[in-house]
């Protein structure tokens, strides 16, 4: 399995897939249980051979099968997402927990989430809790999280802002994102905590470098709204733009309605389509609706009521009330 692993990954020399392949298989026709998942994985990511998500499945669940946790994991991860396997999350349950039982941590953190928010299960917030504290034992910074959000709301554990705020700065210190966006809310607002601003738009960049929509939407609605700063509509223009170039909805729609009324900058009716169209194009019944109202007026495009249709058909779809109308 080694020479295999070293074979695909170039170590100790080139990277060849055939000969990686070749240890690997024999590894696995030897009963190997981590040979099979190694094969899987260079499925997954193409390396050296054609990337299928559907032979990586069928080789992870050789691994899984022959109880490997990292590959359990993968399965249920893969079965979560419908990622080369048909989605079904009491599968996904299923073999996170067996990977979870051996210890492995990001299953641990997985099967509590699934319990957290009732995913294929009942909702349970002393098995989530479980299941978060052993994933934060072995140093899981999303765990850590996540139990840090249940102390903090009194979920299925007695309120305490300490223990929320010790396990948000582990968290936090270990780089997690919405670690330190929870921080520096904390800080900002002074929940739990004393009231300290400076100290939580530190944190709240640090999240919003890692390209965290909802901390780079705060920042934006921030300088915006003169929150704790000086107002600084370049600033809010700078996080708002950065969250819908990294693909946020909220982002997107807020953008293209600054430029669409000219609230905070100069009036742009192409940027305000372009942002809109993008919005729609992911799904949201606001923006679809808008571009429905926008072609069947023809107000600065050219009037299209098949478009117009179009757009309104898929916006009264998800239940939005003014395009059913």
């Amino acid at each position: 399995t080694l020479i295999g692993w070293m074979y695909a990954h170039g170590i100790g020399g080139a990277a060849n897939s055939e000969e990686a392949f070749k240890w690997l298989n024999w590894a696995t026709q030897r009963g190997s249980a981590t040979a099979p998942y190694y094969i899987g994985c260079m499925h997954a990511d193409g390396l050296g051979v054609p990337k299928d998500d559907a032979e990586a499945a069928r080789w992870c669940r050789k691994a899984a099968e022959r109880g490997y946790a990292r590959a359990q994991h993968w399965l249920g991860f893969a079965h979560s997402m419908g990622r080369g396997v048909a989605q079904d999350h009491v599968a996904a349950a299923q073999w996170y927990k067996k990977a979870a039982e051996q210890e492995f941590p990001d299953a641990q953190f997985q099967l509590g989430l699934m319990y957290d928010q009732g995913i294929s299960v009942s909702r349970n917030s002393a098995r989530a809790i479980k299941w978060y504290r052993l994933a934060a034992n072995q140093g899981h910074s999303a765990a850590k999280n996540n139990l840090a959000l249940c102390y903090a709301s009194g979920d299925g554990l007695p309120k305490g802002s300490v223990e929320a705020m010790r396990l948000f700065v582990e968290a936090a210190e270990q780089g997690f994102a919405k670690a330190q966006f929870n921080l520096g809310l904390a800080y900002f607002n002074g929940n739990g905590v004393s009231k300290d601003v400076p100290r939580g738009l530190k944190w709240i960049r640090k999240s919003a470098a890692q390209r965290l929509h909802s901390a780079q939407l705060f920042l934006s609605s921030v300088y915006g709204e003169g929150k704790g700063v000086r107002r600084d509509a370049a600033k809010s223009l700078k996080w708002v733009r950065l969250a819908a170039e990294n693909g946020s909805v909220d982002a997107q729609f807020r953008l293209a309605s600054m430029y669409y009324n000219g609230a905070g900058v100069r009036q742009n009716l192409a940027k305000a389509l372009h942002w809109y169209r993008a919005c729609a194009e992911q799904g949201d019944s606001r923006a679809q609706n808008f571009l429905g109202e926008l072609y069947d007026s023809g107000g600065f495009v050219t009037k299209d009521t098949a478009e117009a249709l179009k757009w309104f058909k898929v916006s009264a779809e998800q239940g939005n009330a003014n395009a059913q109308y």
